[in-house]
């Protein structure tokens, strides 16, 4: 920031002939003979005659020699000014500010519900393919509603209280669910050897 110089009052300068122009003579030498035009106006030449005489110096301001720069105040108008134009430019920026931080949250949940809706889309896409594998739809169809193949026998075994013996025996199988899997298929396949 620059700092101004405090105003210091004029005062007429003496006339003290500048270093780079030098003193003219009181008196102007005459020549001989006037000059015709002179002769015809004697004012006239009397009042240039004494016009270049003058010596031209330019008007100066005493300034001190120690005087150095000069701090600007704390306070002053235009900063007072200048906070109040700051104070108005936030009243107003501050609702549109909270309306943009609004919108930007709302749509950085918009793209992660659409990142989610594009990752469902991808599972569904690959559900469909594999519903069109056949194979897929046999499994599907034998586990689901127990379907057989033509020429296949499906039996159901039921047990002492009526209810299927697979679905009883896979209830025991999954609450006592602490059976190693070693264990499982030793049992399965005694089961199938004693049958």
């Amino acid at each position: 920031m620059a700092t101004r110089r405090p105003a210091v009052p004029r005062t007429p300068a003496t006339k003290r002939p500048s270093p780079a122009t030098p003193a003219a003579p009181a008196e102007p030498v005459r020549d001989a003979a006037p000059a015709p035009a002179a002769a015809k106006h004697p004012k006239k030449s009397a009042g240039s005659a004494k016009r270049r005489t003058r010596p031209k110096v330019p008007l100066r301001t005493p300034i001190s020699e120690d005087s150095g720069p000069v701090p600007a105040r704390a306070f002053s108008g235009r900063i007072i000014a200048l906070a109040v134009v700051l104070v108005a430019i936030t009243i107003m920026l501050a609702p549109t500010v909270r309306v943009f931080l609004g919108q930007r949250a709302e749509i950085s949940s918009l793209q992660a519900d659409i990142a989610a809706k594009h990752a469902e889309q991808d599972s569904l896409k690959q559900s469909i393919a594999r519903w069109e594998d056949p194979n897929y739809v046999k499994q599907q169809a034998r586990d689901r509603i127990n379907m057989v193949m033509p020429g296949e026998t499906s039996y159901w075994v039921f047990g002492d209280d009526g209810s299927p013996a697979a679905t009883s025996s896979g209830t025991q199988t999954q609450a006592g669910g602490d059976t190693p899997w070693t264990q499982g298929f030793w049992d399965a396949f005694v089961r199938a050897a004693t049958d």
